[in-house]
């Protein structure tokens, strides 16, 4: 008897400690935290403005905001960046935005435009929200762990009138407050307290959205800021404009009482758009104490007898051209190239370097220090195809796919994952997943749960048959959080696969749906003329785990080799690589001279239809990346150059061609790179700069192209 109480009050111990009512010795709460000012992470300068957002001035109230468009991009930064001593959400706070939204915004009834979100980078799963539709304004919850589901709490309150408002939400406990332009208090209740322990280790806080559509700010935000354990409504009102109270920040201020050092002040940006009518007309901005003038636009400093300072003015970037700016070197080709960042330790590359004389071979992983790439770790792969990175909880994961056995390997070829040692800060083997010539691994998170899904080419080939079979079964991996480690979930057809892709998308209804997507390459009788099929998540099969079904759509495909899924404009893309028209025909006769193919979401026939066709050579991968408000697709062309008269059979130049989005006009050839031909092309973002950087399938140096900006 006293055994069993003892297991039994054990298992309770532990279950209190799994959802966070009772944390163990060295875990510790979040003390000595600073007002969390969420517009200066997600807009550190306010001459690079993120897509969709500009500065106005209100000439009635004198104030400069933030406007946030209905193509306001995903405006986030990492939680670890304000979270730095310590990863847990304050367990106390008050929150006070201050906003104008307009009656006229095309913005249905029931539609929320998200302040704020908390969100795991690897899925779209809601932590913690703030919202404001047109009646009410809503403070979401989630917690998984002991009621599955969301809850949340609203208050009715009509804020779409073209007025200025402060809101000012406070939780403590179980019970949220609601005070609007320092008015009267209201609160309601959360079904259970909320936790001391909401844990933000590899989470995004996003700004003015809930990362996925519907959820956009549409409207003006002036201010918008986190205090932990202190009441806003205290530092804020009484005030003599109740509707447009701010907390300024002071040097090194720490969390105090009210009485501490705050101050109520009125905050200007540093310049705004200004409307062609009040072009000549002046006004001193009392925030950066300059006389300015509205020219071209814009409201800017005006020329008086001592200089302004250089970076006064600053446009948004723009792409003017690429440069080379570094050359790699690595142990051999590299057929791809992988990019990630490990929190807390910064960002790196890793290649999957391959030697067609050798079955072994090293392949480097970089790190990037002041703007280059340096040389950190060697990684023993064969014939490797592709690299994935992944963070579950507060491990960080390398996956690579390796196409042919090791010498301990008697049976089948594998998927190698690799875990971050946090100690030695390398890379150690974790798990050998069973695969059959795999091309691709592809990692994604759907309900909290972690997979792997595994492009399987071909069946692997014996000893004394000299034939290939690509009808296989490609394998996805489910992460069993118990053995931490990955098991065989599901087993799907394919033929001849070289890519898996991971997207979700909104249908016009609202309702969320997860996508894979297969590159079919080739199959058994060497016809490339395939088609790629579309699996979507189906929550109700296996027992309501779920798995994937066939969708109601294939892709069309000519030897596909990538699909690459983007949103612009809160639009659904997918861009397909078709590699090579026939394996009969010769390169003198066009054999990779193909035609690729962007399909456009459909979301009322919930369809991919046909946008844009564009002419590609041996394209094996489409890389989108963005760069100011603008969006550009790179191809990545293996052979070398493109037909430019196949009747000649001249071979045009080393070129590669980005593509730029033009709205209308879709993508238009926008630049051109002299590079060697390229398996995979990658993008490197370092604060404002962007840089490129490509496989080289032929040799083993490649280069990284710096962007140079107008």
């Amino acid at each position: 008897m006293c055994t069993k109480f003892i297991y039994t009050l054990i298992y309770l111990i532990l279950q209190m400690i799994r959802t966070g009512y009772l944390i163990p010795l060295g875990i510790h709460t979040c003390t000595d935290l600073k007002p969390l000012y969420l517009l200066n992470h997600v807009i550190p300068n306010r001459y690079s403005l993120p897509r969709g957002v500009s500065i106005v001035y209100d000439e009635e109230y004198s104030i400069h905001a933030y406007k946030l468009g209905e193509h306001a991009g995903n405006i986030n930064f990492a939680a670890s960046d304000i979270f730095t001593r310590c990863t847990y959400w304050p367990e106390e706070y008050s929150i006070l935005a201050t906003f104008r939204l307009s009656p006229d915004a095309d913005i249905p009834i029931w539609e929320d435009g998200y302040l704020f979100s908390l969100i795991p980078e690897t899925s779209v799963h809601l932590k913690l929200g703030l919202s404001v539709s047109r009646e009410q304004v809503t403070m979401f919850y989630s917690d998984n762990k002991i009621q599955p589901g969301r809850k949340s709490i609203s208050f009715n309150k009509k804020l779409y009138d073209d007025e200025w408002h402060t809101i000012i939400v406070t939780v403590a406990d179980n019970v949220v407050g609601l005070r609007v332009d320092c008015g009267t208090i209201e609160s309601q209740s959360f079904q259970r307290t909320f936790p001391a322990f909401l844990d933000t280790t590899g989470d995004h806080i996003h700004v003015g959205n809930r990362k996925i559509h519907p959820g956009q700010f549409r409207g003006m935000i002036k201010q918008l800021l986190v205090l932990p354990g202190a009441d806003a409504g205290k530092l804020a009102c009484p005030n003599e404009t109740p509707s447009l109270p701010s907390i300024s920040r002071q040097p090194d201020v720490q969390m105090m009482e009210a009485d501490g050092p705050y101050k109520v002040s009125y905050q200007i940006p540093y310049d705004a758009e200004c409307e062609w009518q009040e072009t000549g007309k002046m006004w001193y901005d009392i925030y950066t104490q300059q006389l300015k003038v509205c020219h071209s636009g814009t409201w800017k400093a005006a020329k008086t007898s001592q200089a302004a300072p250089s970076n006064l003015i600053q446009p948004v970037p723009q792409l003017d051209y690429f440069v080379e700016h570094q050359q790699v070197v690595g142990p051999a080709p590299s057929i791809d190239i992988h990019v990630f960042t490990i929190p807390g330790e910064g960002l790196f590359v890793v290649m999957a370097n391959y030697n067609n004389h050798q079955r072994k071979q090293k392949s480097m992983m970089f790190k990037w220090e002041n703007e280059s790439l340096l040389p950190y770790q060697n990684i023993s792969t064969y014939s490797p195809s592709s690299w994935t990175s992944f963070q579950i909880g507060r491990h960080f994961y390398l996956a690579v796919t390796n196409m042919q056995k090791s010498s301990t390997q008697a049976v089948t070829e594998s998927v190698v994952v690799y875990k971050w040692h946090t100690k030695k800060k390398k890379f150690k083997f974790h798990q050998d997943l069973p695969s059959s010539v795999p091309r691709d691994v592809e990692y994604f998170e759907i309900n909290g749960n972690h997979y792997l899904a595994v492009a399987n080419h071909r069946a692997s080939q014996s000893a004394n048959n000299t034939s290939y079979n690509y009808s296989t079964r490609s394998f996805i991996w489910k992460f069993e959080k118990d053995e931490k480690l990955f098991r065989e979930f599901q087993k799907i057809p394919t033929v001849g696969a070289w890519d898996w892709t991971y997207f979700s998308t909104l249908s016009q209804s609202g309702d969320l749906f997860h996508f894979l997507v297969v590159a079919n390459t080739i199959n058994s009788k060497q016809e490339v003329q395939l088609e790629s099929k579309i699996y979507y998540w189906n929550q109700l099969m296996a027992g309501g785990l779920g798995n994937f079904e066939e969708y109601n759509q294939n892709i069309p495909t000519s030897g596909a080799t990538d699909f690459e899924h983007f949103e612009i404009d809160g639009e659904s893309y997918l861009a397909v690589a078709n590699s090579i028209k026939s394996v009969q025909l010769d390169n003198q006769n066009g054999r990779h001279s193909t035609v690729s193919v962007i399909y456009k979401a459909n979301k009322s026939t919930q369809r991919f239809d046909v946008f844009q066709e564009i002419s590609t050579y041996g394209i094996i991968d489409w890389e989108y990346f963005t760069i100011g408000n603008d969006s550009y697709l790179i191809a990545s062309n293996q052979r070398p150059g493109h037909m430019s008269d196949e009747t000649t059979n001249q071979l045009a130049t080393k070129e590669t061609t980005i593509y730029r989005w033009k709205g209308t006009e879709k993508f238009v050839p926008s630049n051109k790179i002299e590079a060697a031909p390229a398996a995979d092309w990658e993008v490197i973002q370092d604060g404002r700069q962007t840089y490129l950087i490509y496989a080289n399938g032929a040799g083993a140096t490649t280069q990284i192209y710096r962007a140079k900006l107008r």
